[in-house]
């Protein structure tokens, strides 16, 4: 489930990084150029006005460079149910301005997407894990600006 959970995280970041109105073949090239680069398990990359739950421990982050854009994917494990940690990230983006939406992943899992008017992206999903804990991404990008 872990490998799963990083492989979609890795692919909702490049959707999310994915340049829009561009045609096909220029995302996919665009995708195909992609740059992940682990900085372990710090906060650091959580956007302003968004904390951590109690009981919620950032297990890695990976920041993302596409020829489209850049961000952060950053992988949670927390005591907490996926629903009451879909409840915290929606109401933090929210209040961060997001206009979010509520869509099913191909896993059958809710997914939380968003974006704001200065292009900024939001996404953000969570499955259950041992014993009641969770395991969630929260990946955060924009556009590139040329």
């Amino acid at each position: 489930m872990e490998f799963m959970m990083r492989r979609n995280s890795c692919l909702l970041a490049l959707a999310l990084l994915a340049g829009c109105g561009a045609a096909e073949s220029e995302n996919y090239e665009a995708q195909s150029e992609i740059s992940l680069e682990d900085v372990g398990a710090s906060e650091a990359a959580l956007p302003e006005g968004f904390t951590l739950p109690s009981g919620t421990q950032v297990a890695q982050n990976t920041r993302v460079s596409t020829a489209n854009g850049d961000g952060w994917v950053i992988y949670l494990d927390s005591a907490s149910s996926p629903e009451s940690l879909e409840e915290h990230f929606a109401a933090q983006a929210e209040a961060a301005g997001f206009v979010i939406s509520v869509e099913m992943n191909q896993s059958g899992s809710k997914q939380l997407r968003g974006a704001r008017a200065d292009g900024m992206k939001f996404d953000f999903a969570a499955l259950p894990h041992d014993g009641g804990s969770s395991r969630a991404s929260l990946a955060i990008g924009r556009d590139r600006q040329d």
